[in-house]
Formats: C-alpha cells, structure tokens, sequence
C-alpha cells in the first residue's frame, strides 16, 4: 500500500509528501469537479530543486472517494502513447519527445470536457 500524506496549504492548495527510500516528494495539488468526478491537478513543490531549464508539469490523477476508502488513479501512459501514435486524441493536442514522453497541450476547456466524458 502506497502512504501519501496530505496538508493544507496556501492559497485553496493540499500539500502531498510521499515517501520514497531516497527521500521525500513533495507535490502541490490544486482538487477540482470535472464533470461528476473529482480531478487532482499536481504539479512540483516549492521550493524546486535548481535543475538547469526545469519546467515544472500539471499531472493529472482522478480522486475517488467511497466511505473512508480514497482512491487515487493516474492516467494511463501507454493508451496515451498509444492513442497519440495512432492520430486519435487531436482535441488534446499531443506532443510527443524523443523518448516516447506524451505532453498534451490543449487549452483547459478542451482538457475538462475530455476529462468529464
């Protein structure tokens, strides 16, 4: 089971630290309503370490909550390579690197109405 505590923060924002043997992560979370969901918006914490052109990214995970059991499912990198490859996620605008990595580049509102579908 993967332990991932959750704070408060600044500004409307949790703070997550998830523990890895080699230290902590920590990642500031925005949570929104996309349709009938709940969708977490993360992206690096504060302070970043000082990597030479670092950008730091959104990622996208779909919150479920069912009693006092949350459930926490990132997007599927392969479909999403997949379905990039084939030409059928245009609305998202994908971009792909050299190293196979997906980047979707599609203005929010295309991005909530997929997300909510």
């Amino acid at each position: 089971m993967t332990r991932i505590r959750v704070d408060r923060a600044e500004w409307k924002s949790y703070k997550l630290t998830y523990t890895f043997p080699s230290g902590p992560v920590v990642l500031t979370g925005f949570l929104t309503r996309v349709g009938e969901g709940r969708v977490f918006d993360l992206t690096p914490g504060r302070p970043l370490d000082p990597v030479t052109l670092f950008i730091p990214a959104h990622v996208a995970v779909r919150v479920q909550v069912l009693g006092d059991t949350l459930t926490v499912t990132g997007l599927d990198y392969d479909w999403f390579l997949h379905e990039s490859e084939q030409g059928r996620l245009t609305r998202l605008r994908p971009s792909l690197d050299s190293r196979k990595n997906v980047v979707l580049t599609a203005d929010t509102a295309a991005l909530r109405a997929w997300l909510a579908a």
